[in-house]
């Protein structure tokens, strides 16, 4: 970090009064929380514990009808890894479809190849779908080896942006990978940084990378008993959490 990052004027692109933040959400209610909290932009999923599954069309309408935000939709049908087969990916598929005929802003997604490259048929197909609206690579791009391949097939393609904690476990410890992939590309494709962000990181985090937004789902644990069935806990966005963010930036 040098004195021009600490410094940037407002009219500067750094200025960090132009950052956005999106939450990621399972329900209406934590849409309407991040839209009071200050929030710019949803993504929404159903199961966030398992980092984030298709949301029912149901879902969406009932978001969209609450709040005014852009809404982001995820497309991943299971848990674990982003190697799909045949039938996942025309599931895949058919949700992307019927998520953007219901209204959505766009469509959050990953599929990997065999070898760990970009499933660019099934890519390709996406974007021809989704047109005008908005095409978001996922986390998927942080468990490969060679992402930078990824990102400029992405570019290429025209997705709009990349979720990442590049390459570890939260952003703060790919924060250098981060960086390096919004200088190298960040002019061609939006580097969206996710994983942890909290209100005592996120200053520092923007700084540092010199990203422009950010992504977190601001959660607090809430509460509902399931034993023996399930857990008992399930995170809920999180109103404070949110305009703590907002707050820690505004203060910069």
């Amino acid at each position: 970090m040098n004195a021009a990052d600490i410094g940037a004027r407002k009219d500067d692109p750094r200025s960090l009064d132009r950052v956005k933040i999106e939450v990621c959400i399972a329900s209406v209610a934590d849409a309407v929380a991040a839209e009071r909290a200050g929030a710019d932009r949803l993504e929404l999923n159903q199961a966030i514990e398992l980092g984030g599954l298709t949301p029912p069309v149901a879902l969406l309408q009932q978001v969209k009808s609450a709040v005014s935000l852009p809404v982001v939709c995820m497309v991943r049908p299971r848990g674990g890894g982003f190697h799909y087969r045949a039938d996942e990916l025309m599931v895949m598929h058919a949700c992307a479809k019927r998520l953007l005929e219901a209204g959505a802003d766009g469509i959050v997604c990953g599929a990997l190849n065999a070898n760990d490259g970009l499933h660019s048929t099934f890519w390709r197909d996406l974007q021809a779908m989704v047109r005008y609206r908005e095409l978001i690579f996922h986390r998927a791009i942080d468990t490969i080896e060679s992402p930078e391949k990824v990102l400029e097939e992405l570019i290429a393609l025209n997705t709009t942006r990349v979720l990442t904690s590049g390459g570890q476990p939260t952003v703060m410890e790919g924060i250098d990978q981060i960086h390096r992939w919004q200088s190298d590309f960040g002019s061609k494709i939006e580097i969206l940084p996710g994983s942890g962000v909290r209100p005592d990181n996120a200053v520092k985090l923007l700084r540092q990378t010199g990203c422009q937004q950010l992504h977190g789902t601001f959660s607090t644990p809430t509460t509902d008993a399931a034993s023996p069935v399930g857990a008992d806990e399930y995170p809920a966005a999180s109103q404070e959490v949110i305009e703590a963010v907002r707050a820690a930036i505004a203060a910069e």
